[in-house]
């Protein structure tokens, strides 16, 4: 029942973090932007249907301006000045050079919409030059993807698929785009669906734990009636007596060790089953606190980002020294002071490596691991090997002792 019960809690954890999503505000502007140039009343349209309050960064509502923009030159419609206000403000917080990048990039869209092609073309490339030296991969796809528009325009299919081609690579490369915000803020589900399941598992090692205590408790009565079974027959046998009581002493004698062992187990048991809910119970603390924002806050256009915020402010209480020393007492209990060990049998191990052993000895998963000790993922598995090879190295009197527990 209990294996189970692991492989469904395994299954789930499987399916549900594997989430991911695409901004639908990017998708209403790139095809309002495919649009501009054919069917300027379509691509008005689409801009005109965009919620106000979906668009939620600067260069976001830059990016909605510049198009509305476009597309109403082009129909020879009045320009908004609060348009070309929301676009003059985001362009005036950038760096000299980036603002010049963009001002190209915002003249060649208007000289593409009015039909002045050659002069886009010129300002579009003079945009890519610039944008190449400030090596910004979201302001190169943006260039990269004007002059797709550009050469489509001039009906030269090859030269337009070439640089949309090119747009979508710096697109995927960008660290601040949309998507990439809007994937970070569909991620606190999946997190808040991991710690559940840790605390779960917890719980069922916990119930396993218990389980066993009992039948030891149930064997150690079965061993105690035989031998007061035992004690009964010697009583009524009159030959032999010495015998029987040399017999009867020896039984007592096991039964008694057999006691004390069975008592030694369970207090280290009920020690262990003590260490593992208060660690447990952390969690369901972290997990109750999160689940308060969320029920107070979910109707709130801010959510997203006040889950965000308070679970980097989980993340860094974990960071914490005192944090980090309680769970390395909780670590040593239940593992024989292996912390305590390696630091006195290895001296060379620097604090940051006995940290990062204590939270993969707690059976944090490595993107945990990762996110308590601000590290990206590649490294935690290269300075897990580091650790292990330095550990097999050392000579120390408990190095298999050490490395067993690492690859458990």
């Amino acid at each position: 029942m209990l294996t189970r019960l692991l492989l469904s809690l395994l299954t789930a954890f499987t399916l549900l973090s594997c989430s991911t999503g695409v901004s639908p505000v990017v998708q209403r502007l790139d095809e309002a932007r495919a649009a501009i140039c054919q069917n300027p009343d379509s691509a008005l349209r689409l801009l005109n249907a965009i919620d106000r309050d979906s668009l939620y960064t600067e260069r976001l509502r830059a990016d909605h301006a510049l198009l509305t923009l476009g597309c109403r030159l082009t129909l020879d419609l009045p320009a908004s000045d609060s348009l070309v206000n929301v676009a003059t403000a985001f362009y005036d917080q950038e760096t000299t050079l980036t603002r010049i990048t963009l001002q190209h990039l915002h003249e060649a869209q208007t000289a593409l919409a009015q039909g002045h092609i050659n002069t886009a073309t010129t300002l579009a490339l003079t945009s890519l030059r610039l944008a190449d030296i400030l090596a910004d991969d979201y302001i190169l796809a943006k260039a990269h993807d004007l002059t797709a528009d550009i050469y489509a325009a001039r009906r030269d299919t090859a030269r337009a698929d070439l640089h949309r081609t090119v747009s979508h690579s710096h697109y995927r490369r960008s660290g601040d785009t949309i998507e990439a915000l809007y994937t970070r803020a569909q991620i606190i589900p999946s997190i808040i669906t991991i710690i559940s399941i840790f605390v779960v598992l917890g719980t069922a090692f916990y119930l396993f734990h218990n389980e066993r205590m009992r039948l030891n408790r149930r064997r150690m009565e079965e061993q105690m009636l035989a031998s007061r079974d035992l004690q009964s027959q010697l009583r009524a046998v009159s030959d032999d007596t010495a015998t029987l009581r040399s017999r009867l002493d020896d039984t007592e004698s096991r039964a008694s060790l057999l006691s004390d062992i069975v008592s030694d187990r369970d207090e280290a048991l009920n020690r262990k089953a003590m260490l593992v809910d208060r660690l447990f119970r952390d969690r369901f603390a972290t997990l109750n606190t999160l689940s308060e924002e969320y029920f107070e806050k979910r109707e709130s256009p801010q959510l997203r980002a006040t889950i965000i915020r308070d679970f980097e402010e989980e993340i860094d209480k974990m960071k914490q020294p005192e944090s980090i020393v309680h769970l390395r007492d909780i670590i040593d209990e239940c593992h024989d002071g292996i912390i305590t060990r390696l630091r006195e049998q290895i001296p060379e191990l620097r604090e940051s490596d006995l940290t990062f052993l204590t939270f993969v000895l707690a059976g944090f998963s490595p993107r945990a691991v990762a996110l308590f000790t601000d590290i990206k993922l590649g490294n935690y598995y290269n300075r897990r090997t580091r650790i292990r090879a330095r550990i097999a190295a050392s000579g120390a009197p408990d190095t298999s002792l050490f490395l067993a527990a690492l690859n458990a």
